[in-house]
């Protein structure tokens, strides 16, 4: 059996104690001990006021000494749960969000001696509601970009970029959170609800920083024909689109190619409505905002000339002509181009007679073309070709040639005789005699006559020369004239006649068997004329004699 015992004595350590024992009844072989184990005092454990953010049911308690156990209770009276595990939790009761209990903790040792009861506050709290955030568009490239959160009243808000460290802690409302984000990115970023009091705080939640780019977005190419009787055209609606205005403060142009223009290099300036020239134009937009940002694009603008050229002459003349016709090029007149000469692929010059059709086309620098027809005529009567006969003497070695214009006897033609031919223009001892020659003319219109002559070949080593001495010029028809006969046949001559005196009176070259006794017109009186004929070096001389 063991008795215990009530010291009124702090026992600090084991001591033996002598005591004396009154009335004490022993049943069965009980025998008392006098040296007796002071138990030592517990103290109480250290237990604090518990807060825990929304439900749960880990509380924690401090132990006062090595090897105790804890007892908890809600009552100070029955024990809930005993615990014997280092750090000391009790999870027995669970706290719903926002209750408050009041809970008790003793010490126990092994030989289950108690401390007194101490008892705290366990306080659930209520959890923060998270804080309303939205995903932030903004405009610029500062280096740090700001915006608000809504949380809630007496609370702070914390920020991550992770959801695992606390970049900031923002306790003003309206709540800023200051982060690195580059134009044309996004970042996303994380925020909860800190309650400073209890220390609760409330889920991540999520959004993103994005900075717009500034963007202009121009119309596409444009192409548009030249307005009627110019050479340009005016283009609208051609204004560049801004996707975001982060307060567009210039928006500029500039016109390259076949036109060349600048706007104002300030202010908000609109290419529509601008003159453009024929041709390609490449119009470059830009814009620039607030936050010294610009951005480019540009489109061209094609203006195509459709236009024809017009015909300075409604209605292209007929032409008539004789012999020959020349026709040049006929003028028009073009938006583009100007004056142009009208151009043909046709002949220009026609000598030949008959009716023609050419066509003549009008080309502009575009291509484009327009087309007229003209009618031509050209009269020519035919060729005349008029011949005469010849004779012609062969030369020592016998040889001899004549040209056309030797046989030609005034060949005519209303247009112009480009050519005379004649198909036989050398001669030699095998065509001694009368030959037939024919002569061809042609005209510049291509028209052609023939006519044939009669070509008589002599050699005049072979004539024989007969001299009549006799002439009486009474015009009986007999021997009125000196008379050489074969002297037709010869060429190239002299014949002299002189008087008594030795005067002259009669020379010729090339006689004709025409001479009448006459000088000076006047009959010479009768008597002997002695005559003198030469050729080169041979020399005849004679004499006639005149009887009237």
């Amino acid at each position: 059996m063991k008795l215990r015992l009530k010291i009124n004595e702090e026992i600090t350590s084991n001591h033996d104690f002598s005591f004396t024992v009154d009335d004490l009844l022993l049943w069965g072989n009980a025998s008392v001990n006098s040296n007796l184990i002071a138990i030592q005092n517990m103290q109480s454990s250290e237990v604090e006021d518990v807060s825990i953010c929304g439900s749960g049911n880990a509380l924690m308690a401090n132990e006062n000494g090595a090897g105790f156990d804890l007892d908890f209770s809600y009552d100070g009276v029955n024990i809930s749960e005993v615990v014997n595990s280092e750090p000391f939790e009790f999870t027995t009761y669970e706290l719903v969000e926002g209750q408050k209990i009041l809970v008790c903790v003793q010490n126990v040792n092994s030989s289950g001696c108690t401390s007194a009861w101490v008892s705290a506050n366990a306080i659930a709290n209520l959890i923060p509601s998270e804080p309303i955030i939205e995903d932030v568009e903004i405009c610029g490239t500062q280096d740090f970009t700001t915006f608000a959160l809504i949380g809630n009243e007496g609370a702070s808000i914390e920020f991550s970029l992770d959801a695992l460290t606390v970049e900031q802690t923002a306790n003003s409302d309206p709540y800023e959170f200051t982060t690195f984000v580059a134009q044309g990115t996004s970042v996303t970023f994380y925020a909860r609800t800190l309650n400073p009091i209890t220390g609760c705080v409330s889920p991540w939640v999520s959004a993103e920083i994005s900075v717009n780019e500034i963007n202009i977005d121009c119309p596409s190419d444009v192409t548009q024909n030249t307005a009627g009787g110019v050479c340009n055209a005016v283009v609208y609606n051609i204004a560049p689109i801004i996707m975001q205005d982060c307060g567009i403060i210039n928006q500029t142009w500039t016109f390259t190619g076949t036109t060349t223009a600048n706007s104002p290099t300030t202010g908000i300036n609109n290419a529509s409505g601008r003159t453009f020239n024929e041709g390609i134009t490449t119009v470059i937009c830009e814009i620039s905002d607030n936050y010294g940002n610009s951005e480019t694009c540009s489109f061209t603008v094609n203006i195509q000339d459709n236009e024809l050229p017009v015909s300075n002459v409604t209605k292209l003349p007929h032409v008539t002509q004789n012999c020959i016709l020349t026709v040049i090029g006929y003028t028009a007149n073009d938006n583009c181009s100007g004056y142009i000469v009208g151009t043909t692929s046709y002949p220009t010059t026609y000598t030949a007679a008959g009716n023609y059709l050419i066509t003549w086309t009008y080309s502009d620098a575009s291509g484009n073309q327009s087309t007229q027809t003209q009618q031509l005529t050209v009269t020519n009567d035919d060729s005349i070709a008029e011949t005469k006969d010849i004779t012609i003497y062969l030369n020592d070695d016998g040889f001899a040639s004549i040209t056309p214009e030797d046989i030609d006897n005034g060949s005519d033609d209303d247009c112009e005789i480009v050519e005379m031919y004649l198909d036989m223009m050398e001669f030699n001892s095998t065509h001694i005699g009368e030959n037939i020659v024919t002569l061809t003319v042609t005209d510049n219109g291509g028209n052609t006559d023939s006519k044939t002559a009669i070509v008589t070949v002599i050699w005049d080593r072979d004539i024989v020369l007969e001299i009549l001495n006799f002439i009486s010029p009474d015009g009986d028809g007999k021997n009125d004239l000196l008379e050489i006969r074969g002297i037709e046949h010869l060429m190239d001559f002299n014949l002299n006649i002189f008087n008594s005196l030795g005067e002259i009176v009669y020379k010729t070259d090339n006689y004709d068997n025409k001479w009448d006794a006459t000088f000076n017109g006047k009959e010479l009186p009768n008597g002997a004329y002695y005559n003198i004929f030469s050729k080169e070096t041979d020399v005849y001389k004679g004499y006639v004699t005149v009887v009237i």
